[in-house]
């Protein structure tokens, strides 16, 4: 992979975009739609593709045009599936709309309001289309009636949403299967999406899910929070998920009780039935705090998890759960699949509770099929496990048909348990690489669990392993000089902040 692989995916999606041609204005209280739509003074009432368009709204064709939402107006749905961006009257192939908050352009105050109304199942849904965008919309409030994504991609391609605010999805849920927020899908050869700089939070389900056969989209720089379920769940190949900062997943009763469990920050999963092949995920500089649990890559389906990596994370604070000890990194085979050749390297696990929860294991392996087992030739090397503070226990959890998979023995010169997959049975060649691994001292953060940027003397800096061929920055966009373990390079001065507090406030 090419460094700064995300930047050069992100622009060939934006290279695609088409030249914007007619620009037409909504203001779903001031507006009609009699109106021509062209001007802020002629502006139509509803969005063409929402049902409830009349007149020349519902009547004219949307090409590469440019549709504004009056800023600080709410546009309130009034039909279960919202707008639907599709032919008619949308047109189709490399031709897509654009969908912004007028105060992009100084009209109207503040960030236009797409709102469900205690009605809608979507605020958009996209089916077949390409180039798409939506610009610093906030989308809100929609029921749980059909099991789709609040903002729902179909068999759509090379898509952009950047700058919203995207939450309450599913705000009735009481059981599965909820509603995601942001949804890509679809099996026929849809992907290259991006979704960037957004701020998501309450769904009943995922925040962020790619399935089906859509692959090669970006997560990035997303700040993610207050969730029943994942923040971020990838089932397709080839996706970039980095930079973003995730908190407050599944912890209390958010929208669905009891909540679901087991429950993670960032999950890789693969499903025969719906998304076969999770595989080629790239997963760095991601700050996953305060959550149920940190990552998951999971095969639930007979096929293969190969070469994901999991580079440069920092979990802290994760690991809420009594009932199953889901942890902070987890291996999960549950039918006849195999991991192969997923490394996982560079990065901080850290299990303390600022809230007093439980916070174990710090990594738990699981496989039901002996014959496959925990699959070959993986990697994790070069992490830190343990706490904020000394004299902890790394645990390591192991659940499969035949025991023991691993041998255990002490770590050079200390007491903690080192693990190295042993038994042939659940495959060759797979490693927890011993003495490259930090275990229970402190990391030294500069402020637990606020600031997760690391100090100057801590032990994570400098003893990661270089992976310049797969990107060269920390989540601040700081070169990486010395290679630290976690999201951060160690500051080089005091003028480096860390981004965005982790308890998002904002809005509830």
């Amino acid at each position: 992979m090419a460094v700064a692989l995300q930047r050069l995916a992100m622009a060939i999606v934006l290279a695609a975009l088409p030249a914007r041609a007619t620009v037409y204005y909504v203001d779903n209280v001031g507006g009609s739609d009699t109106n021509n739509g062209t001007s802020t003074t002629t502006a139509w009432q509803h969005c063409p593709g929402d049902p409830a368009a009349t007149g020349t709204a519902a009547s004219t064709t949307i090409g590469a045009d440019t549709i504004y939402f009056k800023g600080g107006v709410t546009y309130l749905l009034s039909s279960s599936k919202g707008i639907q961006v599709s032919y008619p009257p949308y047109t189709h192939g490399s031709i897509g709309a654009s969908f912004s908050s007028g105060d992009k352009i100084g009209w109207g105050a503040g960030m236009a309001v797409i709102d469900g109304n205690g009605i809608a199942t979507h605020w958009f849904q996209v089916s077949g289309e390409t180039n798409v965008t939506f610009v610093g919309l906030d989308l809100q409030n929609t029921v749980n009636q059909d099991g789709n994504a609040a903002l729902y991609f179909w068999n759509s391609s090379s898509n952009l949403v950047t700058g919203c605010w995207i939450h309450d999805a599913g705000t009735n849920v009481t059981s599965s299967p909820g509603v995601d927020c942001v949804e890509f899908s679809g099996p026929n050869g849809a992907g290259y999406n991006v979704i960037t700089n957004c701020i998501l939070w309450r769904s009943g389900q995922k925040l962020i899910e790619t399935t089906g056969g859509c692959n090669n989209n970006i997560v990035v720089n997303n700040v993610c929070h207050d969730s029943d379920d994942h923040a971020i769940c990838i089932s397709t190949a080839g996706n970039i998920v980095c930079g973003n900062i995730i908190t407050n997943v599944a912890i209390g009763h958010i929208m669905v009780a009891p909540f679901r469990d087991p429950v993670y920050g960032i999950k890789l999963s693969s499903d025969s039935a719906v998304s076969p092949n999770c595989s080629s995920n790239l997963v760095y500089n991601n700050l996953i705090a305060h959550c149920m649990a940190g990552i998951n890559i999971e095969d639930v389906g007979s096929n293969n998890m190969v070469a994901n990596y999991i580079f440069n994370n920092t979990v802290a604070d994760c690991g809420y759960n009594t009932v199953n000890p889901d942890g902070l990194l987890i291996f999960n085979v549950t039918a006849s699949g195999t991991h192969i050749d997923d490394l996982v390297m560079n990065n901080i696990f850290c299990g303390e509770q600022s809230d007093g929860g439980w916070g174990y294991p710090l990594i738990r392996l699981t496989s039901g099929v002996a014959a496959n087992g925990l699959g070959r030739d993986n990697i994790i090397a070069y992490n830190f496990w343990g706490t904020p503070t000394a004299n902890a226990t790394a645990m390591v959890y192991v659940s499969a048909t035949q025991t023991p998979s691993f041998v255990s023995f002490a770590d050079s010169g200390s007491t903690s348990p080192d693990f190295r997959f042993a038994n042939p049975v659940f495959g060759s060649g797979n490693s927890f690489v011993t003495n490259s691994q930090i275990f229970n001292i402190d990391p030294q953060f500069v402020s637990y669990p606020s600031d997760l940027t690391l100090a100057s003397g801590s032990p994570c800096a400098g003893t990661g392993t270089n992976l310049s061929a797969y990107f060269t920055t920390d989540i601040r966009g700081t070169t990486r000089t010395i290679w630290s373990m976690g999201a951060y390079e160690t500051p080089s001065s005091a003028a480096l902040a860390p981004p965005s507090a982790l308890r998002v406030v904002g809005a509830n």
